[in-house]
């Protein structure tokens, strides 16, 4: 069975408009803003585990001796920022910040 020729022409044409596309890469989504860490840190008072994974996302470490602390760190690649930021996030029994620690 064969094909008819317009469209395996169009897939063909779409098929190269796609590989002509510029990729999209993190340095765009810098450009446009994305909030600093420490800004963020600032909206942490008084949320859960779960508030908080949402708004800075996972933990780059995490350990629980008595309770659970969340360490995050600002981003080498982050065009934006002049020293390496860290922010511990020290959580109580409950699940909730109970304070944060930043350098």
């Amino acid at each position: 069975m064969r094909l008819p020729a317009i469209p395996l022409a169009l897939a063909a044409l779409l098929a190269l408009a796609a590989c002509s596309l510029p990729p999209v890469t993190r340095n765009v989504v810098i450009e446009q803003g994305n909030p600093r860490l420490e800004e963020q840190i600032a909206k942490l008072d008084g949320l859960n585990m779960d508030e908080v994974r949402v708004l800075l996302g996972p933990p780059q470490s995490r350990w629980n001796i008595d309770h659970e602390v969340w360490v995050y760190f600002s981003s080498y690649r982050d065009q934006r920022e002049e020293r390496r930021f860290s922010a511990e996030v020290h959580f109580d029994g409950d699940g909730n910040v109970a304070y944060v620690f930043t350098n």
